[in-house]
């Protein structure tokens, strides 16, 4: 039963990422949604939330972006047991899943022109390795 649920859950995240290829978002999004269904897993909830954030960020619809990339931070912080910021401030953590997440987050705030509220997560990306943000960092003056 396990392993149909797995199987389950890897074919609707795989038509999840197909559609949205495609544009068709509605199709990607109920897709992404039964995957959710089919897992308890931290990282696979993680990476179903991405792909919900970066359907709605494409859609413009940056509330709803919002709303799922903290949904997929609250799993990726839970999967990887982080607990503080400290390490990130002090540089004392790399991890490019979170530092991608980050900036996406940091990016939606950008959309908003949210300026207080983005630049700690671009600052945070930057510091944790991702490129992309460290490249927006330099060119917007975000010290990290």
């Amino acid at each position: 039963m396990e392993t149909d649920e797995t199987e389950l859950y890897y074919l609707y995240r795989f038509l999840s990422y197909s559609y949205s290829g495609l544009k068709e978002y509605d199709q990607a999004v109920l897709n992404c949604q039964k995957a959710i269904v089919k897992t308890k897993d931290d990282l696979k909830l993680y990476d179903c939330y991405i792909i919900l954030g970066d359907i709605s960020l494409e859609r413009e619809r940056y509330g709803e972006a919002g709303d799922f990339y903290k949904k997929s931070l609250t799993h990726y912080l839970d999967y990887s047991k982080i607990t503080s910021y400290e390490d990130i401030d002090n540089g004392k953590l790399k991890d490019q899943k979170l530092g991608s997440l980050f900036s996406r987050i940091g990016l939606i705030f950008a959309y908003q022109n949210d300026r207080s509220r983005e630049i700690p997560f671009m600052r945070w990306a930057a510091k944790l390795g991702d490129e992309k943000a460290i490249k927006y960092c330099n060119n917007t003056n975000i010290k990290f």
